[in-house]
């Protein structure tokens, strides 16, 4: 056939999405095996909790290829991949707490491992049996720790990411609140946008100042303080990611973000 001189030349960009668990689990096999990775184990879990491309398992697999302990550096190497920018609001916390570390009533440690086994098996519920299918929003994890000071709610939430292998990101407040008008919500859609992309658990201390009862319009202020706690109840319910909340004050709280929380926990 003669060239077609370029500009009679159609071009289609075609979009893929992200493999489902089933086609990454398959992925994550071949990948692994070709760096001399032997834990498939490990890999198959890898696929349940990141939401990889074929390139970013590659990458990840090649980086812990060239430690000296490859299979212990997988896990590493795909936290390398997550590119974000939310240690600009949000400090990351390390974790070293375990189940033993936490003394609270079995009721309440029984509620804590109900959370973990949901995000754990969140692939089966959601690929698996369908449910994908019928929920369009409301498929993160939102959790609520109340009490008093020193009972365990950071604790809990470091014990949380450890068993579930996230990140633990604490939301720095002062960053978040803005006397301007509009700066409070576009503070938190970065931070949600950037919280989506680290894979990560996003941590509300103190978080009745942000999620304070809404009250009755008498001054400009109510209004726009109220406009700042319906924005962020829309970010939490298209959230598809884990949240947590802790609160000395549960009773300050707004009942709308109580209602859409799955687990509240009297610490």
């Amino acid at each position: 056939y003669p060239k077609l001189p370029d500009i009679w030349v159609k071009k289609q960009v075609i979009f893929f999405g992200v493999p489902s668990v089933k086609e990454r689990k398959e992925l994550w096999r071949f990948i692994v095996q070709e760096y001399g990775l032997e834990d498939l184990e490990e890999a198959e879990r890898l696929a349940e909790r990141f939401f990889f491309t074929p390139k970013q398992m590659r990458q990840a697999s090649e980086w812990a290829s060239e430690q000296k302990k490859g299979n212990e550096n997988l896990l590493k190497g795909c936290f390398l991949q997550l590119e974000h920018s939310l240690g600009k609001r949000a400090k990351k916390v390390e974790c070293f707490y375990n189940w033993e570390d936490l003394i609270l009533p079995k009721q309440q440690i029984d509620f804590l491992k109900d959370a973990c086994n949901q995000v754990k098996y969140q692939h089966q519920i959601y690929e698996v049996w369908g449910f994908n299918q019928k929920i369009s929003y409301g498929k993160g994890l939102s959790m609520l720790f109340y009490g008093a000071p020193g009972t365990g709610k950071t604790m809990a939430a470091e014990i949380i990411a450890k068993e579930v292998g996230l990140e633990l990101y604490k939301v720095n407040l002062p960053c978040i609140v803005s006397k301007y008008i509009g700066e409070t919500e576009k503070n938190l859609n970065e931070i949600f946008e950037e919280a989506e992309k680290s894979q990560g658990i996003l941590f509300f201390d103190e978080a009745d100042v942000l999620f304070s009862k809404r009250t009755e319009v008498k001054e400009a202020n109510d209004r726009y303080n109220n406009m700042e706690a319906a924005y962020l109840l829309q970010k939490m319910e298209e959230h598809s990611g884990i949240v947590i909340l802790a609160s000395n004050y549960q009773q300050n709280m707004d009942e709308a973000f109580k209602r859409r929380i799955k687990f509240c926990i009297e610490f």
